[in-house]
């Protein structure tokens, strides 16, 4: 199922699009937006507290997590996926009730 993530800064909108995740993420929207959110996730951290790197291995709830880690929640809205997000967000709480993955 894809996820599709929005992200607004003032006039300016970007939308982050996975076919599938863990999977790529493409970018549409505001070409000035969408260099700043590249670097600004350079520095970011995923779901699990790692540093956050863009690749075929990136889940959708890290992506979705170093957005609003980096511009806010009230910048970040999912447009479809949300049912993605919370089974990502439940295995990894599986993982860190059992202390490992």
């Amino acid at each position: 199922m894809a996820v599709k993530i929005k992200l607004t800064m003032g006039p300016e909108e970007s939308i982050a699009t996975m076919r599938r995740s863990p999977g790529d993420v493409d970018w549409s929207g505001s070409a000035d937006l969408i260099e700043d959110i590249q670097f600004r996730l350079s520095t970011g951290y995923g779901a699990a507290g790692h540093v956050f790197t863009p690749n075929n291995k990136t889940t959708a709830l890290d992506l979705a997590t170093v957005l609003v880690r980096q511009f806010g929640q009230e910048r970040v809205d999912v447009l479809e996926g949300v049912e993605v997000l919370a089974k990502e967000e439940a295995e990894l709480a599986k993982i860190e009730e059992r202390g490992r993955s």
